[in-house]
């Protein structure tokens, strides 16, 4: 058993003579941290929580007694401040809960007002590559998006779409949209190149995709694509959204 009792609690009579012993194991994190900073930063509850503006038994009743259960967040504040600590490591595992929830929420919502850029081009290519991780950046969402989770855009570069897809635009793209001839797409490639043109359709192992600029008509192996995603939108100079 280990007596956890800071020596200055001790000295000015705070606790009984024959202060009690307490397995440390049978004390929750935020009780355990304090204990621990109380010693390790020459601060004891007493204290402590006179620095607060509490009743000097404030803090030891908490860790000793468990009142009260939980610390607010004024409190925690104060505390964290005092001791060079972060807040968190002063919350109950409901409490550490309830934040995270509250944050994941909060990035949540703050993700369906933004679309994350996946693609890039490539040294100025018609060729773009497709990032499965970490967003280049993120854009507005246009209203069309909204609630579309799976949504990104990507930067098309080369003359080869033009003038309908301009050099430097971004495209949006919606994963979900169902596609036919003539629709424009993003064709993904295995290795994570795209290609954008307008949907020609397939023959046998052999996928069609229409460019502009000359006009003409390309094709790719079927078994080189992963997937073919539709383009729903353009951002073109100024930061406007238009249909294509």
């Amino acid at each position: 058993m280990l007596n956890l009792t800071h020596p200055e609690d001790e000295k000015r009579g705070f606790l009984m003579s024959s202060p009690p012993k307490i397995s440390p194991e049978s004390l929750d994190e935020p009780r355990k941290t304090l204990l621990t900073l109380s010693k390790e930063r020459d601060l004891s509850l007493r204290s402590a929580s006179e620095k607060l503006g509490k009743n000097p038994s404030y803090l030891h009743q908490f860790v000793m007694k468990g009142s009260p259960r939980t610390l607010p967040r004024d409190i925690r504040l104060q505390l964290a401040t005092m001791y060079g600590v972060p807040e968190r490591v002063l919350m109950s595992v409901e409490q550490r809960r309830d934040v995270d929830k509250f944050m994941s929420l909060q990035g949540r919502a703050q993700n369906r007002s933004r679309i994350p850029v996946l693609g890039y081009a490539r040294g100025g290519s018609d060729v773009t590559t497709v990032n499965d991780g970490e967003p280049k950046c993120y854009l507005e969402r246009p209203r069309d998006l909204e609630g579309v989770d799976e949504a990104y855009a990507i930067e098309v570069w080369g003359e080869s779409y033009a003038p309908r897809i301009k050099p430097g635009e971004m495209v949006f793209v919606n994963p979900g949209e169902p596609f036919s001839s003539g629709h424009d797409v993003v064709v993904i490639m295995n290795d994570g190149s795209a290609v954008v043109g307008e949907y020609a359709g397939r023959e046998g192992d052999i996928l069609r995709l229409r460019k502009l600029n000359p006009v003409s008509v390309e094709e790719y192996p079927a078994y080189d694509v992963r997937s073919i995603q539709r383009i729903v939108g353009v951002q073109i100079i100024g930061n406007k959204y238009q249909e294509p």
